[in-house]
């Protein structure tokens, strides 16, 4: 088994004995320990008694752990430097004041009577006591559910319930489950994977945009002037805004920066900010700002809008952006191999000596003082703020601003908006190649009326689905391979030879794809797969995977005139071919897929429909392109 699950409540349905260790007389009160089942302390789960092993919880904390208690075995786990940490952890998410016992009420009240362990590896596990539940912890909902609603069911029989549902068998208590079902308890809890995407009911999908975004965190919206680009990233900012984060007047979330690129941007100091000779200090732009202010807030998604990014030369300004965000990586757990897949860091933007003359810890000699300054005090002066209550402590008071410099952090999704005309700057391949682009140049001219309801605040509930949509697990293909075994060996095969073949058809030509792309595609097969809905296969997956690949990676690469894409006898004869262009050839080789719809929704189009315009425009105008 690599999960086992650890229950707060004891066979008669009290609070585990083990939670309240500390309140017998003459004992530190919050000391506490978390009791085994017995098919689990018999198991070889966690390793043998006097082994340590590190836990990394949901809300990431970092815990050391081993087996307890005087058996052999060790029937219970605990924190061995010190009982109370574990005790103080779990009062603090219960709700319970330091020192106080921990009553079978407040479980019940928090809503899960169990936490989970997954087991990572023999010295590393994951501990997950989110109030989020899976369709396989169903069970375990309704247990929780009996308990807490219905709790005028003895224990015994709420046992024998959920044992009978774990076999599948609710005949002798079908109308209680029925009743269970159609709760509000059970819609609350209740959150599938592929839910995140497909429970947020609007006219407008936003599932390639929350896709792409998972994919890689920049985007690039392509498309004549007036058809929404920027407001879809203010829609995404107010969906996802919490209410400390929310402005009085509703028009500005706090998460949301937009950012009016100007003509005559030709470096980086409008985005990133520059050293003044004459004032002897550093100048933080907006960008940098935002970016501060969002490493503040590491579990809200934080929206950059660059306004018109190619007014100016993309290549020019954004530069260092374009180099950092390839430095993307999940870095190790301090003092372990482990690496920590709940975080992603990146080479640094300004570097820590800025941020140290700035909050007045080196003086004019570069002489540096030893009381440094908390990221969370740099963030107040920079946003000329006194009070900030909403900073969670832990994170308010690291010092990574004044010791590493400023990163991008990993909740910052950056989305330029373009107009592909003669006022503006063509990209090159190589901002294509690492961006996501999508293409949006409108819809039904009706659909515009009740679209002023995507800009208002959520609730909280919503706003938290929102928040998960965005964040990413995979930055390259290997963590896809690690995460889906079963479908491991499929992808090696299957992935790379979609891309080769589209490679045979571009062959000759500036238009190849390399690993980048590989990645990417492979990085978009594990998103789906995380939200996998019933009935669909592999390859299904794939194909979806690659059609959004062409679409915004692949063929905005492509344009030129008929010599460019017209093939040659001996080409044909070469490589056994019968297309006589490479457009025709690339047909072929995209997916048949139909984008899925909902209903009302325009249409979306395929990578094939996409292609065919291409060629259309060939025929009639000897030249053709992704952009219209």
């Amino acid at each position: 088994m690599d999960t086992i699950r650890v229950y707060l409540l004891d066979k008669d349905g009290e609070s585990q004995y083990g939670l309240n260790w500390g309140q017998r007389v003459g004992r530190e009160p919050n000391q506490a320990y978390l009791q085994l089942e017995s098919a689990v302390y018999n198991s070889d789960f966690f390793p043998v008694k006097g082994t340590y092993f590190l836990v990394n919880t949901d809300d990431k904390e970092t815990f050391i752990m081993n087996r307890a208690q005087k058996t052999d075995t060790g029937t219970a786990i605990q924190t061995p430097e010190n009982n109370s940490i574990i005790g103080l952890y779990l009062r603090k998410r219960l709700g319970v004041a330091e020192g106080k016992e921990i009553s079978k009420d407040d479980i019940l009240n928090y809503g899960r009577i169990e936490i989970s362990f997954k087991k990572i590896d023999e010295r590393h596990y994951n501990l997950d006591y989110s109030k989020k539940w899976k369709s396989c912890d169903i069970p375990h909902i309704f247990k929780t559910y009996l308990l807490t609603v219905k709790r005028d069911i003895p224990y015994n029989v709420v046992e024998n319930y959920t044992k009978k549902l774990e076999n599948g068998n609710v005949i002798s208590f079908q109308s209680l489950y029925s009743e269970f079902m159609d709760s509000e308890f059970f819609h609350k809890h209740y959150t599938k994977k592929s839910d995140t995407m497909k429970n947020m009911d609007n006219t407008l999908s936003y599932s390639p945009f929350i896709t792409a975004i998972r994919t890689k965190p920049f985007l690039l919206l392509a498309g004549i002037s007036g058809t929404g680009k920027s407001r879809i990233v203010r829609e995404l900012a107010f969906k996802s805004c919490p209410k400390y984060l929310q402005d009085k007047d509703g028009t500005t979330p706090g998460n949301y920066c937009m950012i009016e690129v100007k003509p005559n941007w030709h470096d980086s100091t409008e985005l990133l900010g520059y050293y003044s000779n004459m004032n002897k200090s550093y100048q933080f732009k907006k960008f940098v700002k935002f970016l501060v202010k969002a490493k503040m807030f590491p579990k809200v998604p934080f929206f950059v809008c660059l306004d018109e990014m190619n007014l100016a030369p993309v290549e020019h300004y954004f530069a260092e952006m374009l180099s950092i965000m390839e430095t993307r990586k999940h870095p190790k757990i301090e003092g372990t191999d482990e690496v920590d897949k709940e975080v992603i860091k990146t080479g640094t933007i300004v570097d820590a000596l800025h941020f140290r003359e700035y909050a007045g810890l080196i003086d004019k000699n570069g002489n540096t003082y030893n009381n440094l300054r908390n990221d969370r005090d740099i963030y107040m002066k920079l946003h000329g703020i006194d009070t900030e209550s909403d900073i969670d402590e832990e994170i308010g008071k690291r010092t990574d601003l004044t010791t590493e410099g400023l990163t991008l952090p990993d909740n910052v999704i950056i989305i330029g908006t373009v107009n592909m005309d003669d006022t503006t700057h063509q990209f090159s391949r190589k901002v294509i190649d690492r961006a996501m682009t999508i293409e949006m140049n409108g819809g039904r001219l009706s659909d515009m009326f009740g679209g002023s309801k995507d800009l208002e605040y959520l609730p909280q509930e919503e706003q938290e689905k929102w928040q998960d949509c965005f964040r990413q697990r995979y930055v390259t293909a290997d963590e896809v391979l690690e995460e889906h075994p079963e479908a491991a060996d499929d992808i090696v095969k299957i992935v790379p030879e979609k891309l080769e073949n589209i490679n045979k058809a571009l062959k000759g030509t500036p238009f190849e794809v390399s690993y980048r792309v590989l990645n990417e595609l492979t990085i978009m097969v594990g998103v789906l797969l995380d939200s996998k809905k019933e009935g669909e296969t592999l390859d299904d997956i794939i194909n979806q995977a690659l059609d959004r690949i062409l679409l915004m990676k692949i063929l905005p690469r492509i344009e030129g005139d008929s010599d460019m894409f017209n093939l040659s006898r001996d080409f044909k004869q070469e490589n056994h071919v019968e297309y006589n262009n490479r457009l025709e050839w690339l047909m072929e080789l995209a997916p048949e897929f139909v984008a899925e719809e909902q209903e009302g929704e325009e249409h979306r189009q395929t990578a094939r429909e996409k292609i065919k315009e291409m060629k259309e425009r060939l025929k009639n105008q000897e030249f053709t392109r992704f952009w219209p």
